[in-house]
C-alpha cells in the first residue's frame, strides 16, 4: 500500500504525511446543479443535499457512493514523482522525501543531481529544498546552469543567463521560485566556453583545486566509459579524452564555488557532476559533511531500475528513480539527429 494513501478526512484536509499534494477536483452529475468539491484531497460539500436534488434512483445511489469515490480519486491524484521512494544504495531500505530531508539537513554540502530536461527531477529538487527550509536550513544555492562570471542580480537576469546557456528555464521554475521567494542566495558555478578552451583563462583557485585532486585511473576510466555511452559510441578516443578533461574542470569550478560561499550549500547539477566517484564530492572531502542524491531515469517501459542502473546507483548516497523523459532509446534519437544534420534538415 502506498505510504501516501489517505487515511483520514479532517475539515477539508486529508492528513497522512507532510508531503500532501494539493489537489482540487469537482464532480458534477447530470440533472443536478449541486457540486461536490475536493480540496487538498479531502471531501468538502453536503452529500445529503446533493442526493436530494437528484430525480432518479440511480442518481441517488451515485450520490451516496460519491464520498468514497471522491476520496479514492483524490488520493489517486497524489503525484508519483512527489512520493517517489528514495533508495539507499547497498541496502534494502527505502526512505520518504521527508526522511531524506532530515538527513540532508545535517550536511554541510548537499548535491542534488538531475536529468536536465526532466520536469519531475526539478520538482523533486524543489521539494527537497523546501524540506531543508522547513528544518531551519537556509542554504546557498550553487547552480551549474549559471556561469560564475554572469552574476545575475535579479530573477529576470537569472533566467536570461540560463537561456543564453541553452538551459530549459521553464523546467527549473519550481526550484527557482522556492529559492527566490524565500530569499536564498543563488550563485553560478559553471565555467564559460572561453575559460574551458583557454587554460590560462581559468581562475587560479579552480586550476589549483583540479591539480590537487586528479582523477584516479579507475575513476577516469569510469568517466570515459560513461561519456562514450552518452555519445552512443560515436565519439572517438581523442574526443572522449577531451570531454573527460572538460568534465573534471567543470567539477573543480563547481566545487571551488561551493567552498567559497556561506554554508550550508546545495548544488544543482547534472547527475554526472554529483557522483561520489568522479564528480564534485571527491573535491569536497575533508571540508565538511557531503551528501549526494542522484535522480536516475528508469528505462522506458519499466517501473524499477535495471540491474545495471542499480549497480551504478552506488555512486550516490541516495537515489530517486524518476520516469524517463522520452519513450524511445536515446541513442536512436541521437542517430536520427545526426542524420538530420547530415542531410541539412
Amino acid at each position: 500500500m502506498r505510504s501516501m494513501f489517505c487515511t483520514s478526512v479532517r475539515r477539508r484536509r486529508c492528513s497522512s504525511s507532510r508531503l500532501n499534494t494539493a489537489a482540487s477536483i469537482s464532480l458534477r452529475v447530470a440533472g443536478s446543479s449541486s457540486m461536490v468539491r475536493l480540496v487538498d484531497g479531502c471531501l468538502a460539500g453536503t452529500v445529503y443535499s446533493f442526493a436530494m436534488t437528484c430525480k432518479h434512483a440511480l442518481c441517488r445511489v451515485f450520490a451516496l457512493l460519491l464520498p468514497l469515490l471522491a476520496l479514492l480519486a483524490a488520493c489517486g491524484l497524489q503525484r508519483p514523482e512527489v512520493e517517489a521512494p528514495v533508495r539507499v544504495p547497498g541496502s534494502e531500505r527505502r526512505l520518504t522525501l521527508d526522511a531524506l530531508a532530515d538527513r540532508l539537513a545535517r550536511a554541510d554540502f548537499v548535491l542534488l543531481g538531475e536529468v536536465h530536461d526532466s520536469d519531475e527531477a526539478h520538482r523533486l529538487q524543489a521539494r527537497l529544498l523546501q524540506g531543508l527550509l522547513a528544518r531551519g536550513r537556509r542554504p546557498t544555492l550553487v547552480m551549474e546552469q549559471i556561469r560564475r562570471d554572469q552574476r545575475p542580480g535579479d530573477a529576470a537576469a537569472r533566467r536570461r543567463a540560463m537561456r543564453q546557456g541553452g538551459w530549459p528555464v521553464a523546467g527549473y521554475e519550481p526550484l527557482l521560485r522556492v529559492a527566490e521567494q524565500t530569499g536564498l542566495v543563488i550563485v553560478g558555478g559553471n565555467l564559460s566556453g572561453r575559460q574551458l578552451r583557454q587554460g590560462d583563462a581559468l581562475p587560479h583557485k579552480v586550476r589549483a583545486l583540479a591539480a590537487a585532486h586528479p582523477l584516479s585511473p579507475p575513476a577516469r576510466e569510469r568517466l570515459a566509459r560513461d561519456i562514450e555511452r552518452a555519445h552512443c559510441g560515436m565519439a572517438n578516443a581523442d574526443a572522449v579524452r577531451a570531454l573527460v578533461r572538460l568534465q573534471a574542470l567543470r567539477d573543480a569550478a563547481l566545487a571551488e564555488t561551493m567552498l567559497s560561499v556561506p554554508r550550508p550549500v546545495v548544488l544543482i547539477a547534472g547527475n554526472g557532476h554529483t557522483r561520489r566517484d568522479y564528480g564534485v564530492p571527491r573535491l569536497l572531502q575533508g571540508q565538511g559533511r557531503v551528501l549526494a542524491v542522484g535522480l536516475i531515469e528508469r528505462e522506458p517501459g519499466h517501473e524499477r531500475l535495471s540491474e545495471e542502473q542499480a549497480v551504478r546507483a552506488g555512486a550516490w548516497d541516495f537515489v530517486i528513480p524518476i520516469a524517463p523523459v522520452h519513450d524511445t532509446d536515446p541513442c536512436v534519437r541521437f542517430r536520427e539527429q545526426l542524420q538530420r544534420l547530415r542531410h541539412g534538415d
